[in-house]
């Protein structure tokens, strides 16, 4: 399966609590934020992905969903252009291309590249302060609807991005997420029909 270096991003619609806000207002919003993420036991939702790439005439656009329930369940799937996905759950998953049937297994030790991608979604999900911090320097927006700047720590020839803004919605929840590439393309995932705490079956993460 070809994964994509922008997977493991969309996770970033939960929140990130910078270790340097200050003002009343801030606080106030993070500490509703962080509350939100606390609460959410499942997740359901759909997204649009728009991707623009240097040299590339017109846009890639991408539909798919996303499923996640405490404590370590993911479903990531994408409809078009090309179906394909990744299913994690109890330290264990599958991931696929073009046929859900066609699946591979995999552990963290088996396939690295899969399970860093469970990893970082996960590590989003259930708000790791400590991840998050560890690898951006996190920043508020203050003109319009709540925003967050997120630039990596990890610079140099290596770096993938060179910035993440998340947009949220009145809610709580981001709707927007806009990736910056350091190659010069950009992504814009957008988010919509959010669901939070409806039932989840054991059986849609098989």
């Amino acid at each position: 399966m070809r994964f994509s270096p922008r997977l493991p991003l969309l996770l970033l619609l939960c929140c990130a609590v910078p270790a340097g806000a200050s003002g009343r207002d801030t606080e106030k919003a993070l500490a509703r934020l962080r509350s939100l993420t606390e609460s959410v036991d499942s997740l359901r939702c759909y997204f649009t992905q728009t991707t623009d790439i240097p040299l590339f005439a017109g846009s890639v656009v991408s539909t798919g969903r996303l499923l996640f329930a405490k404590p370590d369940s993911l479903v990531w799937e994408y409809a078009a252009p090309v179906p394909q996905g990744l299913v994690f759950s109890g330290g264990r998953g599958f991931r696929w291309e073009e046929n859900k049937n066609n699946r591979t297994t995999f552990t963290s030790a088996t396939d690295p590249v899969a399970g860093l991608i469970a990893a970082q979604m996960l590590a989003w999900l259930r708000f790791d302060r400590d991840w998050i911090e560890a690898r951006y320097t996190i920043s508020l927006e203050e003109q319009g609807d709540l925003t967050l700047l997120l630039t990596p720590k990890k610079t140099g020839p290596d770096a993938v991005l060179t910035s993440l803004a998340l947009r949220f919605a009145d809610d709580g929840i981001a709707r927007t997420v806009i990736l910056r590439e350091a190659a010069g393309g950009s992504t814009v995932i957008r988010l919509r029909n959010v669901a939070i705490n409806e039932p989840v079956g054991a059986e849609e993460f098989q």
